[in-house]
């Protein structure tokens, strides 16, 4: 499989990854980083991006319903900043809105997991409807 895309769910405890290839364009579940301190996080998604030849990072966006910013999107940024201070690859993020809800339905013992995929499938899907799916 020649991987693309991490999709990260970032969150105070745990850190649910998902990821999609180019070539069947399917999300497929990867693992739950426990997060025990930042360094550790980093140490571990660096080590993921070269073995699973990431190209591209999606982070979940948290915002309420309203799609305004949270005490959570302040803390999900610097998370953000700082791994893309940290990596290679382009860091974006993606609105997560519902995605942890959603994947609570999918599986109450994968939702890091879980949410992760439902980030990224919604950033291709949107990233497909605009013709943009390979742009790197």
């Amino acid at each position: 499989m020649f991987v693309m895309y991490l999709g990260i769910d970032y969150g105070e405890r745990r850190v649910g990854l998902a990821l999609a290839d180019k070539e069947t364009k399917i999300v497929l579940p990867f693992k739950v980083l426990e997060n025990k301190n930042l360094e550790q996080i980093l140490e571990d998604l660096k080590k993921i991006i070269a073995e699973e030849k990431i190209l591209k990072i999606i982070v979940g966006w948290p915002l309420n319903l309203k799609g305004e910013p949270t005490e959570k999107t302040q803390e999900v940024q610097e998370f953000v900043d700082i791994l893309a201070k940290n990596v290679e690859v382009p860091v974006l993020t993606f609105d997560e809105r519902l995605t942890s809800r959603a994947a609570k339905m999918l599986s109450a013992k994968k939702i890091d997991v879980g949410a992760a995929m439902l980030i990224l499938e919604s950033f291709l899907g949107q990233e497909k409807a605009r013709g943009k799916i390979y742009d790197l």
